[in-house]
């Protein structure tokens, strides 16, 4: 039953999703295109369980020719990190194609593992403050490809349970039209790295880095980097 009731939900939550979507779309376009795009939508959706979304995400990763982008929770897995490594490994190799690989992010010093992590592969890595993923992440491959994914309770922070995925250049543009904004308001990661570690130092100037690591989750090469970066910019602002 509650099986039954959970799918239900997801249905629901599917439908208004593209309902939405498509009526973001038709503000712009004349009939016949409305109805295209409509048909389009309903002909390439497909609901995929846990394992079929990532299936999808490093599937489409490995057929990115140009680019890479979208909005994730940037948690760190719990469990299991076997799907997370493989796409920290997808970056690795999409990146040495020449592939521009780009990922928003939610602030918050637990998101920083993240971070690191995609940035070290080689994707550019940005945090905003306003931004809400927790309903809904996505990747967009190529301005084409789109795989959007779900928690198991709507409004709540939980690892991804089921997803969509989308060939559409329409509802990929309009993906990319947000995504673009977003990004020019957002901060670099290595910038947002250094701005934490400057707030612990002011809370606790006695803190070391090794403790700051522990406490970030992150290696402690990373922290000394930004650490003696700061000290590099005091230098520069002192003269």
């Amino acid at each position: 039953m509650e099986e039954f009731i959970g799918l239900a939900l997801l249905l629901v939550d599917l439908t208004l999703l593209i309902a939405t979507i498509i009526l973001l779309y038709l503000s712009r376009h004349e009939v016949e295109g409305r109805r295209k795009l409509v048909e389009h939508l309903i002909e390439a959706t497909r609901v995929l369980t846990r394992t079929q979304y990532f299936h999808f995400v490093l599937e489409a990763m490995r057929s990115a020719r140009k680019s890479i982008f979208g909005s994730i929770t940037g948690a760190k897995p719990r469990g299991s990190l076997e799907f997370f490594e493989k796409i920290v490994d997808e970056i690795r190799h999409a990146a040495s194609r020449g592939v521009k690989i780009r990922y928003l992010i939610p602030e918050g010093r637990g998101r920083l593992y993240v971070g690191y992590r995609y940035t070290e592969a080689g994707a550019e890595v940005r945090y905003h403050g306003g931004l809400v993923v927790y309903d809904l992440r996505h990747m967009v491959v190529d301005d084409r490809v789109v795989v959007m994914g779900f928690p198991e309770k709507i409004g709540a922070e939980q690892p991804t349970r089921t997803g969509i995925r989308i060939e559409s250049e329409s509802l990929a543009k309009i993906f990319k039209e947000r995504f673009e904004k977003l990004w020019k308001e957002a901060i670099p990661y290595e910038e947002y790295l250094e701005g934490i570690i400057s707030g612990i130092k002011r809370a606790n100037p006695e803190i070391s880095p090794d403790l700051v690591a522990k406490q970030l989750d992150l290696p402690i090469d990373e922290v000394n980097r930004a650490w003696n970066s700061q000290k590099m910019g005091s230098v520069v602002r002192g003269n």
